[in-house]
C-alpha cells in the first residue's frame, strides 16, 4: 500500500489553535514569532560555549593525565592531548582528541550528569550488541570504535576513535548533495532495519514501550504555566488515537537508531556515501524502523528552515506538504521492509512522542525551557 499524505491547507480556525499558549499573548507564540526568541536563547548557550569551551579542554587534558597515570602503554602515548570542545545539546561535553598541530584522532565524552553517564554507558552497550550481532558482520563498519571508557573519580567518560568523513549537515545547502545524502542516509539505515526486522502485531508490551512511557515522560511538563487540563487532555487524547491506530498492526519491529539526523551522520564530501553513524545512546533493538527515517527528513528540514520540531510537526499536520523526493523515500524503505505500515499521521506523531520524550528524559534544560516546552510540546498538542 501506498502511504496516504493530506495535502489539504490551513484554516484561520487551524492557526488559532496552535497560538493559544497560555499567558502569553497569542500574538507572540505563532509559529513565525517564536523563532525570534528560540534564536536569541541560542545565541545566549553558544556564547556560554564559547565562554567554557578554554576550561572544558583544560578539564579534558585534567583527564586525560588522570587516566594515563592509572592505564600504561594505550594509545594516549603517543601525545595525545585535547583540542577543540564541539558543542552539544546533550550533558555531555564532547572534546576532541590529537596530538599538537594535528588532525584529531579520537573523541573524548565527559559525563556532566548521571542521566549522561547512563546514555554513554547505554550507547556502549548498544555498539557492542551490534557489532556481535552476526547479521551486522560489514555494515558494523559505520559504527563509532570505543577504545576506552572508565570512571576517574565522580567522573564518567569514553573515549573513541573518530570516525572518517564530513558531518552531514556540511552538505545541505547543496541541493545536489543534500538529495545525495538523504538518498544515502535512507539506503544505509534501511539496510540496518532489513537485516535486524521482524513483523510483529503491536502488542499490549509494545504500546507501553511506544506510547504509554513516553507520555508519561512529557507529562511533567505540562504542569506549568495556564490550562494544564487543557494540554493533559490533549495529550492522554493523542495516546488514546495512537492506541487505536497501532494495536494489532502487523509492523516490522528491530533495530533503530533513535535519534538519526544529519548531526549523527558522516558522509563523502560529495553527500554520496556514508561513512559512518554515531552517537547510539537512544538506540532500541526493538522499535519501529519507520521513526528512523522520518526523523532524519524532520530534522533535516530542521536545520535547513531553522525552526524548531514542533514548527515543522504543526505544519505536516496541517498541510501535509511533504516533498516528492520525501515521499519517495518512505515509501522505498516501506517496500524495503515489505509489510503494510502505518498512516503518515500516526507515524508523526510517533516520532514526535519519542524525540520529546527522548529530550526530556536525557537533559533537564529541555524541561526547564519554557519556550521549548511551549513550541515543541504545547504547540503540537493544540494544534491537535
Amino acid at each position: 500500500m501506498r502511504f496516504t499524505f493530506s495535502r489539504r491547507h490551513p484554516t484561520l480556525k487551524s492557526v488559532a489553535r496552535v497560538q493559544s499558549l497560555g499567558r502569553v499573548p497569542r500574538a507572540i507564540l505563532t509559529n513565525l514569532d517564536l523563532r525570534i526568541p528560540m534564536r536569541l536563547f541560542a545565541a545566549g548557550q553558544r556564547l556560554r560555549f564559547i565562554w567554557e569551551r578554554d576550561h572544558q579542554v583544560a578539564r579534558a587534558n585534567r583527564i586525560l593525565a588522570d587516566i594515563a597515570s592509572e592505564v600504561a602503554g594505550h594509545a594516549w602515548e603517543r601525545g595525545w592531548q585535547g583540542q577543540k570542545v564541539l558543542s552539544t545539546v546533550t550533558d555531555v561535553t564532547v572534546v576532541t582528541l590529537g596530538q599538537a598541530g594535528r588532525p584529531p584522532e579520537a573523541l573524548l565524552k565527559l559525563a556532566n550528569s548521571e542521566t549522561a553517564a547512563a546514555d554513554l554507558k547505554n550507547q556502549s552497550r548498544v555498539l557492542a550488541a551490534l557489532r556481535a550481532d552476526a547479521r551486522l558482520h560489514n555494515w558494523s563498519a559505520l559504527l563509532p570504535d570505543v577504545c576506552r571508557e572508565g570512571q576517574v573519580g565522580h567522573q564518567y567518560y569514553v573515549i573513541e576513535i573518530l570516525v572518517p568523513g564530513v558531518d552531514a549537515r556540511m552538505v545541505l545547502r547543496h541541493p545536489g548533495a543534500r538529495s545525495r545524502m538523504l538518498a544515502a542516509a535512507a539506503e544505509t539505515i534501511g539496510e540496518l532495519h532489513t537485516r535486524t526486522a521482524t513483523i510483529r502485531p503491536v502488542d499490549a508490551g509494545l504500546l507501553n514501550q511506544w506510547i504509554d512511557r513516553r507520555v508519561e515522560t512529557i507529562r511533567p511538563s505540562l504542569m506549568h504555566g495556564t490550562e494544564q487540563d487543557r494540554y493533559t487532555e490533549k495529550l492522554e487524547g493523542l495516546a488514546g488515537e495512537l492506541h487505536r491506530s497501532v494495536a494489532g498492526q502487523k509492523v516490522p519491529v528491530g533495530w533503530i537508531h533513535g535519534d538519526f539526523g544529519p548531526g549523527n551522520l558522516l558522509v563523502s564530501p560529495d553527500g554520496k556515501v556514508v561513512t559512518g553513524v554515531v552517537d547510539w545512546g537512544l538506540a532500541s533493538p526493538a522499535d519501529l524502523p519507520f521513526l528512523d527515517l522520518v526523523h532524519m527528513l524532520l530534522s533535516t528540514r530542521m536545520y535547513m528552515q531553522r525552526r524548531e520540531l514542533g514548527d515543522i510537526i504543526r505544519r505536516l499536520l496541517d498541510r501535509g506538504d511533504w516533498t516528492e523526493e520525501e515521499i519517495g523515500l518512505l515509501e522505498s524503505e516501506q517496500k524495503m521492509l515489505s509489510s503494510q505500515t502505518l498512516d503518515m499521521r500516526s507515524l508523526l506523531l510517533l516520532a514526535w512522542l519519542r524525540h520529546v520524550a527522548s529530550n526530556l528524559s536525557k537533559s533537564p534544560h529541555y524541561a526547564h525551557n519554557w519556550l521549548w516546552i511551549n513550541q515543541n510540546v504545547k504547540g503540537v498538542l493544540a494544534a491537535l
